[in-house]
This record gives structure tokens, C-alpha cells and sequence, in this order.
């Protein structure tokens, strides 16, 4: 009896030892809910981090001079050097453009048949070969050409010789679509190559007209032989930094009397400046012309024009 009650003491004395006390259960469990770092340990290493890595220094731009003066001036001397404009010969129209005819620019001029617009492009060709030495050529599709209009116009504003002004005017014949997309090309090849003196000069390319195109656009074809037209007219221009003026018909449009431009409104996107010829409505003998299409002038102005005897606008 006594070594069972022995034995089972024993035991009991194990069991409590065994058993954790009431202090280490709340001790454990702090232990399992304190966080591994604290909030303010955590800030501390962020900040240890950001100044061991090196500052970027910011750039002073207040001390940096952007844009000096001589830069702007280099850059107006550039423009005024590319895009160079000249004077028509009709100081209406000249009005109209703001000065001149823009080089490095499209400008198609509109009107009805017999309204003088073959008569504006001979009067610009002439004045130009009179007061300067640049090159112009021109581009007939309906022989509309006439030397001897040409030669009375010249020599109206001018006393230089005559053989001088008619060697700076260059007339290539183009009686359909592809002739004249095959002259445009001949054109920029040699404008490329720069060995012929004339075309190092030139100045002016004239088209009259580019309604020859026009019985072509009712077809698929027709249209892709449009742009491409246009696109090659408008590389002329940009790239070599020479004026073009483009002569184009009208066509009827809704009402008895009402006229639109030829080739639609596809055509119109390359051009740059539309000048529009036409009759005044309230008076027949009254010629108008009209700026109905600008980048850089105000639409809507509108002259009067006239010829006088040997064909010059007045």
C-alpha cells in the first residue's frame, strides 16, 4: 500500500510540474501577437534606405539661355530663304495672297471658260521673266499658249530684250493625263540632277489645265491617276521650293446657274491657296476674283478685275 501511495505521488508531482503555469500562457501568447517590427522601425530603416541612396541633382534651367536671339534670327533667315514669295504682276491678286505668290505652295485659281484664266498665267510668266532672272515653266494641255501675248506683255513692263525674257519661259505640251504625269517626272529628274542652269533658276511651273484629268475620274484607275498627279504637283512644290499655279475648270452644280471646280472635292486637298474667277451675278460685265481658299489669309476678300488691249489685268 505504501508503494502505490508512494507511486502516485510521484506521478502528481510530475503532472504539475509538467502542467504551464497561468504567467507562461500569457507570456506566450504576447509573444505570438508583438508584431516583428514596429512602425516606427520600419520608418527609421525607410529613411536609412532613401539617404543612403544617391540625390539626383535637378538641372538649373534658369541659368540655360533656351532660345537666344541669334537662333531666332537664324531661323527667319531660314524661312524667308525657303519659302520666298513674288509679285504677279497684278497687284489685285497680289493683295489677295498677302504679297505674292507663295514659293513651295500649290495655288490653283478656278473659273469658267473665258473668264482670263489662261490670260492671268500668261501675264504672271511674263512679268516674272521681266523683273528678275528666275526660270518659269509652262505646261500647256489645250494649247492655250500664245508667244504673241506673251511678247506684248513683256514688253510692256520691260525694255530688256526680247530674246533674253523668252529664253527664262520653257512651254512643255502635254495633250492628256499620262503626257502630263510623264512631264512632271522629266521635271523633278532634272530638277534633281541640277546640271541645266535653267531649271537651278527656276521659279515658276504653270499647268494649264489640270482638267484633263478630268475624264478619267469616273473610274476606279481614274481616281489613283488623280492622286498621284497631285501628289507628284505637291512634291514639286515642297521639295525643290518652287511656285506652282494650277489651272482648273468648273463644272455645273445643283441650280441653274451654280458651278463648282472640277475633279471634286479629292482635288481640292492639294492645293494650298484656291483663287476663284467668276462673273458678278448682278452685273454680267463685271468680273470677279475671290480668295476662297487660304493656311494663312482671310477668306472671303474680292476684287474686281479687267483687260485692257494688249491683255494685262487691270
Amino acid at each position: 500500500m505504501k508503494s502505490s501511495t508512494t507511486l502516485s505521488a510521484t506521478r502528481q508531482d510530475q503532472g504539475e510540474r509538467c502542467q504551464p503555469s497561468e504567467s507562461d500562457v500569457n507570456e506566450e501568447a504576447d509573444e505570438k501577437i508583438k508584431p516583428i517590427l514596429s512602425v516606427d522601425s520600419m520608418v527609421k530603416r525607410k529613411n536609412q534606405s532613401t539617404r543612403s541612396q544617391p540625390r539626383k541633382r535637378k538641372r538649373k534651367v534658369s541659368n540655360i539661355e533656351l532660345c537666344p536671339v541669334k537662333t531666332l534670327r537664324a531661323w527667319a533667315d531660314l524661312y524667308s530663304a525657303n519659302y520666298r514669295w513674288f509679285q504677279s504682276g497684278f497687284k489685285k491678286l497680289d493683295l489677295l495672297l498677302g504679297g505674292g505668290i507663295n514659293t513651295g505652295e500649290v495655288l490653283e485659281v478656278v473659273g469658267s471658260s473665258s473668264i482670263g484664266k489662261t490670260q492671268l498665267c500668261l501675264t504672271v510668266a511674263s512679268y516674272l521673266a521681266a523683273v528678275s532672272e528666275d526660270s518659269i515653266i509652262f505646261v500647256d494641255t489645250a494649247n492655250t499658249f500664245s508667244p504673241t501675248r506673251v511678247q506684248a506683255l513683256y514688253q510692256a513692263v520691260t525694255t530688256k530684250p526680247l530674246r533674253q525674257g523668252l529664253k527664262q519661259i520653257k512651254v512643255y505640251k502635254a495633250l492628256n493625263a499620262f503626257a502630263l504625269n510623264t512631264v512632271l517626272e522629266e521635271i523633278r529628274s532634272k530638277l534633281q540632277n541640277r546640271k541645266d542652269q535653267f531649271f537651278r533658276r527656276l521659279r515658276l511651273l504653270i499647268i494649264d489645265s489640270i482638267g484633263i484629268i478630268a475624264p478619267f475620274t469616273k473610274k476606279f484607275r481614274g481616281l489613283a491617276l488623280m492622286a498621284e498627279t497631285g501628289r507628284r504637283i505637291q512634291a514639286l512644290a515642297q521639295r525643290f521650293n518652287i511656285a506652282l499655279l494650277v489651272i482648273n475648270s468648273t463644272v455645273r452644280d445643283e441650280g441653274p446657274t451654280a458651278l463648282k471646280p472640277a475633279l471634286g472635292e479629292t482635288w481640292s486637298h492639294f492645293a494650298d491657296a484656291r483663287i476663284s474667277m467668276y462673273i458678278n451675278p448682278l452685273d454680267k460685265s463685271e468680273r470677279l476674283m475671290a480668295l476662297v481658299k487660304s493656311h494663312n489669309m482671310k477668306l472671303g476678300s474680292c476684287v474686281k478685275f479687267s483687260f485692257n488691249d494688249i491683255g494685262q489685268l487691270s
